[in-house]
């Protein structure tokens, strides 16, 4: 219990720390420019500026030089943000106000260690904690940070940002994985090789109905075949939770034989559950999890299963659009910031000793500055047409995208829809085998997702259904056959006042992928020294809680004289 409190002291050490207010301030002189105002870009750019105060906060470990940081970042578009936008909608019937977002809705909070309090240190001091955030409310509670106290060690058992957070189908495959423990045969299959694609993974892992699970799940989010998928980089709260548990349970004797047991006795209760043909019950999924911890803690009494503290969702009360313009705001008006919107750039460049960096402004005139360092924070595709050396950069093979619809809809009756988030739901009755190949999503969610004067609004309700785009339906045959399979689900008819249409490229990592990012710091490396980096989910495939951890990485390491941006990949 002793390393349990110190876990807690240490985190409420950091967080008084982080209370100190924000200082811009330092002694030698770094140009550095940021291709991208995203999520990505702009946190890189707070992080430039907060980063040696901040490291300094946390130990002398972290300790580095203070420099005068000046930072300037390029946009193409007119407004920041990039790919996140909030659009209002207002409802004639109700008179409410219907926020939808082009991109992520919520920023999960609330982990354990270092990298926990960079939302919070983010959030406090540019002030949108107190004016712009709302915690998700609605009955819904967070799911807890665990440790498994075991042999007088104190074991993490972190749950990662998922693809879809809170979806129960995939809480109950982390809960099965954490306690049906390891096997031999499992352990040496996880040591095999780094990656795995997630049909070889489950297959392995998870006993048969996880597998079907899981199968769906990969062709309602991602449009192909669970063969093509990394478990490492699409599924990392899968593929770590393996890991951190694959020594918890190395019992012997009778310990041993009543962790199998235990394991047993879990099999035969989820082989007997129904497969998700049609909607997931909550209750059954919540039932199932229960039991088995509980059944396994009463078998295997050296186990304890120990609640720190809470993890949850937040969520920004006039969108996420929000706080792209609010931090810029903060970064223009507090740190030598400076943001070019409607400017294109066409060329990186390193001289002998810095980095040229070529662009086009709003008024078609080309533009050529220089810089000690480069961080593109614009995805992949635009990094290669921008980087101009001898030796082509490598293709990320691995690294695809799938063409999704996404269908939002509000209704002014609040009409029966599962209270929970993340169900599947079935396109094709007749030709799809599995009947699996979408997902459907209470919204409300984001409390602030229906406003009325700005504050949440019960008045109405509104889903977001997920489909693969086949490239040929108009958005009205999206709509109907969107409500059409609803309809039959929830049985009662499936009318939105609202109902809007968007296109959107979910990133498909494939096996193999982080090893051709492994290839892609080299060539970075190789060519350019360290001078050029990159940051973002168009890389790593990672959730935006930790780009916020690949920013204050990547920002370090820049004020460190060297980085490629990519240290988290090895960390995934």
């Amino acid at each position: 219990m002793n390393q349990l409190r110190e876990y807690r002291n240490t985190a409420n050490t950091i967080k008084i720390l982080l209370r100190r207010p924000f200082s811009a301030s330092g002694c030698n002189n770094k140009r550095v420019a940021i291709v991208g105002a995203g999520w990505s870009g702009l946190t890189s750019a707070y992080f430039l500026h907060r980063c040696p105060e901040l490291a300094a906060q946390l130990g002398p470990e972290f300790e580095m030089d203070a420099e005068d940081v000046h930072v300037t970042i390029f946009e193409k578009d007119s407004n920041v943000g990039g790919r996140i936008a909030t659009t209002t909608y207002q409802s004639d019937e109700t008179g409410v106000d219907i926020n939808i977002e082009s991109a992520a809705r919520t920023l999960k909070t609330g982990r354990i260690g270092l990298y926990s309090y960079l939302e919070y240190d983010l959030l406090k001091q540019t002030g949108i904690m107190n004016t712009g955030l709302s915690s998700i409310g609605l009955g819904r509670e967070p799911p807890p940070m665990r440790f498994v106290y075991y042999n007088n060690r104190l074991w993490p058992a972190h749950i990662f940002t998922m693809m879809i957070p809170g979806n129960p189908i995939l809480k109950t495959l982390i809960e099965i994985l954490k306690n049906i423990g390891m096997s031999k045969e499992n352990m040496d299959f996880l040591s095999s090789r780094p990656d795995f694609s997630i049909k070889e993974f489950v297959t392995h892992m998870l006993p048969e109905g996880g597998s079907a699970l899981c199968s769906a799940l990969c062709n309602g989010i991602y449009g192909t075949s669970w063969e093509n998928v990394s478990v490492r980089t699409a599924m990392p709260s899968l593929y770590n939770c393996a890991i951190e548990y694959a020594s918890i349970y190395e019992f012997s004797g009778s310990r041993w034989k009543a962790v199998m047991a235990a394991r047993e006795a879990m099999l035969r209760s989820f082989a007997s559950l129904p497969l998700p043909f049609k909607l997931v019950s909550p209750q059954s999924a919540k039932f199932w999890f229960n039991f088995s911890r509980s059944k396994l803690e009463n078998e295997a009494k050296d186990v304890e299963f120990l609640t720190y503290a809470a993890t949850g969702y937040v969520a920004f009360k006039r969108g996420m659009q929000s706080f792209h313009e609010d931090l810029a705001s903060f970064l223009l008006e507090h740190t030598s910031t400076n943001i070019k919107t409607n400017t294109s750039v066409t060329k990186i460049l390193k001289t002998e000793d810095e980095m040229s960096v070529e662009y086009v402004t709003a008024d078609g005139s080309p533009r050529s500055e220089v810089y000690d360092h480069v961080i593109c924070a614009s995805p992949f595709e635009n990094l290669r047409r921008m980087v101009d050396i001898e030796e082509p950069i490598p293709n990320l093979h691995t690294f695809s995208s799938t063409k999704l619809d996404v269908v939002s809809m509000y209704f002014p009756e609040r009409i029966s829809f599962p209270n929970a988030f993340g169900y599947l739901y079935s396109r094709y009755k007749t030709t799809n085998s599995n009947g699996l190949l979408g997902v459907a999503f209470d919204s409300d969610v984001n409390p602030y997702t229906v406003c009325e004067n700005g504050e949440p609004s019960d008045k109405g309700r509104l889903i977001t259904a997920m489909r693969e785009n086949d490239g040929m339906s108009t958005e009205s045959q999206i709509l109907e056959e969107t409500c059409r399979t609803l309809s039959d689900h929830l049985m009662q008819k499936i009318d939105p006042e609202i109902a809007v249409v968007q296109t959107k490229e979910i990133p498909t990592p494939m096996p193999g992928h982080l090893m051709e990012l492994q290839g892609l710091n080299e060539w970075l490396m190789l060519n350019f020294q360290g001078k050029l980096s990159v940051v973002g989910a168009s890389y790593l495939n990672i959730g935006m809680s930790r780009c916020i951890e690949q920013s204050f990485l990547t920002a370090y390491e820049v004020l460190q004289h060297r980085s490629t941006g990519l240290s988290l990949a090895y960390q995934i």
